[in-house]
């Protein structure tokens, strides 16, 4: 993560301190954790990463997937609904 307000000599913005990352799989999420938490090697003996988990509220997810479906539903331009909506403006209706 960058603070996009501080910038250092070269003008790049300056580090947060901290960054995310998303595993696939659970056992690639803990090796990292394991090999990289309080680890000298990773950056020097003063900045050391201190790893943790964040997991998501599975019901707040499943909310977002029905508020996703809901819009893709009603957007004439999502894939699903363009075939149909082409096929609508090739017909004349009287």
């Amino acid at each position: 993560m960058r603070n996009l307000k501080n910038l250092d000599e070269n003008g790049k913005p300056m580090s947060r301190g901290y960054g995310f990352v998303s595993f696939t799989k659970h056992e690639h999420a803990l090796a990292a954790l394991r090999s990289v938490n309080n680890n000298p090697e990773v950056f020097t003996n003063d900045q050391r990463p201190i790893v943790e988990f964040s997991l998501e509220n599975r019901s707040v997810l499943k909310a977002r997937e029905k508020r996703m479906e809901k819009s893709r539903e009603k957007n004439p331009l999502w894939m699903k609904n363009a075939a149909s909506a082409s096929a609508k403006r090739g017909k004349l209706f009287f």
